[in-house]
């Protein structure tokens, strides 16, 4: 507790465990408080102060919540990292490199072992004493023996085969016995790390990873047949984690398409002019906002300051168009976009447009997807690298979220 002269404040056990629990919980109790001032101000100016007050916590309280969330992405970081350390910390197995070696347990006298099976074995010997020789006498011999999983995780190694002290009352009918165990499983023993049975997998994961050094049953072609995918066509095998291409070749228009292809998405002339259509202007820092501009290549090219790229990021019939080399020249980032699972997988650099898409050349962007992309792009984003990765803030919107009027003319394209 935290003594205040007008308030008292109670923790209640605030703590951090690093990448797994925050904890916070406040409470304030007022006490013998002096209200004689704020008594003779009247209920209305009181009421007024009690909103100012409340919005002061409600600013506190989204602080506080921004913070969690910080604290959130920094401990999932934490954890990640965590699990990459444990996953190398992991220490490699010891074995006896498939030899058979005698050892101080009585219980298995004899193991061999490599990376992925051991095997254990014993005969104990059961004696009565002869009371006449005052000797003790073999009376029976008890075998034991198991193949287990070689696991280098603590905790693991699943039993797969074994014996708990077979009887036998001839020795050697015990020995030919254990003998021909070793022999049964003996293809086990002939790698030091073979192939791991699929069911058995996990027990030679950390984390969903499998450890360096192993290979499972029934993947190594696939793993070839990739390996051979991979030198053909000079690529680099990502099954799950494929690298999202970047705004400026995601479903690109080529270079080529846009200015030698008789500019085919450009130049919907009429009559010696171009066309006047309705676009979505989206400028860093700003609200999006309506305008009209021509529909000529250099009209499109004067709106983005430089080359222009088309690109197809949405399912809807529109185009984004931005500046092909605005990242290249240094042009401030604008928005994010963002893949099926809501992850940033490119940020816009400089202005861009929404328009909407004819059969052959770009067209006013509709009323219903004008509003639709006015929301999506309605707040400026500023950019932040938290947690290794990248995360987009939203800033308040501008009141520029209006119509524009931009005539850029653009004149016979050359």
């Amino acid at each position: 507790m935290e003594e205040n002269k007008d308030y008292h404040a109670y923790r209640y056990g605030d703590h951090l465990t690093p990448g797994s629990e925050l904890k916070i919980e406040h409470s304030v109790v007022c006490e013998n408080v002096d209200i004689s001032t704020l008594i003779t101000m009247g209920i209305d100016s009181l009421e007024a102060m009690r909103q100012g007050s409340i919005d002061g916590e409600q600013k506190a309280y989204e602080i506080v919540v921004a913070a969690a969330k910080q604290w959130e992405q920094q401990a999932a970081a934490t954890q990640t990292i965590n699990r990459a350390l444990e996953y190398l910390r992991t220490p490699e197995i010891e074995h006896t490199g498939n030899q058979w070696k005698d050892t101080d347990n009585w219980r298995a006298d004899q193991k061999i072992s490599n990376r992925v099976y051991q095997m254990t074995c014993s005969i104990w010997e059961d004696t009565k004493y002869d009371r006449e020789t005052k000797q003790s006498v073999p009376i029976a011999w008890y075998v034991t023996w198991e193949v287990r999983i070689h696991s280098p995780k603590q905790g693991y190694g699943a039993k797969i085969a074994g014996q708990n002290q077979k009887r036998y009352t001839d020795k050697n009918a015990a020995i030919k016995y254990l003998d021909g165990r070793k022999k049964a499983y003996s293809h086990l023993f002939t790698e030091i790390s073979p192939p791991i049975p699929k069911e058995y997998e996990h027990h030679f994961m950390v984390h969903g990873t499998l450890l360096p050094g192993y290979t499972v049953e029934g993947l190594e072609q696939a793993k070839t047949e990739h390996a051979a995918a991979e030198v053909s066509e000079g690529g680099i095998f990502t099954p799950e984690n494929q690298e999202k291409p970047s705004v400026l070749g995601k479903l690109s228009v080529a270079k080529t398409q846009g200015k030698n292809a008789n500019h085919s998405r450009y130049g919907n002339e009429k009559e010696g002019g171009y066309t006047i259509m309705k676009v979505l202007m989206v400028e860093p820092g700003k609200s999006p906002y309506a305008a009209e501009i021509e529909s000529g290549l250099k009209s499109l090219q004067a709106a983005v300051g430089g080359d222009i790229q088309a690109v197809y990021p949405y399912e809807d019939p529109v185009a984004l168009i931005c500046n092909e080399e605005g990242k290249l020249m240094g042009l401030p980032l604008n928005r994010a976009l963002f893949d099926d699972d809501g992850h940033i997988y490119d940020i816009v650099s400089g202005n861009f447009l929404i328009v909407g898409l004819g059969e052959e050349n770009f067209t006013d962007l509709s009323p219903d997807l004008m509003e639709k992309y006015g929301e999506q792009f309605k707040y400026p984003e500023k950019f932040a690298r938290l947690a290794g990765e990248i995360i987009a803030v939203k800033q308040p919107a501008t009141n520029e979220h209006r119509e524009k009027p931009m005539m850029h003319h653009s004149g016979p394209d050359l």
